[in-house]
């Protein structure tokens, strides 16, 4: 019977990890698709719930603006994962790093159960407590 249950466990804890997994990859793959400037490839990755609030276009003026005002990518340093609460709602939440030639930056990405970008902001890089995930 101790067998079953530690089996379960490890089970489990399998699958979640490989959910956090797929929320950094999520991540990892919007991040690289804005810097090689691949709006379209980008805007898929948003929800439907998203796409309402921003278009296409508007995300394509948003990674023209990352790239005249910061710079070339210098690197990509990782994500890092979290849940955060917000007016009684909690959201998963990925923070990805990247150094450009003239600042740090998080991209702070809102992903969804289905692994959909619900909203993504750019927030000044700090370095948070949580464990690297890639």
């Amino acid at each position: 019977m101790k067998k079953i249950v530690l089996s379960l466990c490890m089970f489990v804890g399998i699958a979640f990890a490989g959910v956090a997994q797929e929320k950094s990859k999520v991540a990892e793959d919007f991040v690289n698709t804005i810097v090689e400037n691949d709006v379209s490839k980008a805007y898929k990755m948003f929800s439907e719930e998203a796409k309402q609030m921003v278009t296409e276009e508007q995300v394509g003026e948003i990674t023209e603006q990352i790239n005249q005002q910061l710079g070339s990518p210098k690197k990509l340093h990782g994500a890092y994962e979290t849940e955060e609460t917000e007016g009684g709602q909690t959201f998963q939440v990925v923070y990805y790093h990247v150094e450009y030639d003239a600042a740090e930056i998080d991209y702070k990405l809102v992903i969804n159960d289905n692994n959909q970008i619900d909203g993504f902001f750019l927030v000044p890089h700090e370095v948070r407590n949580e464990e690297k995930k890639n």
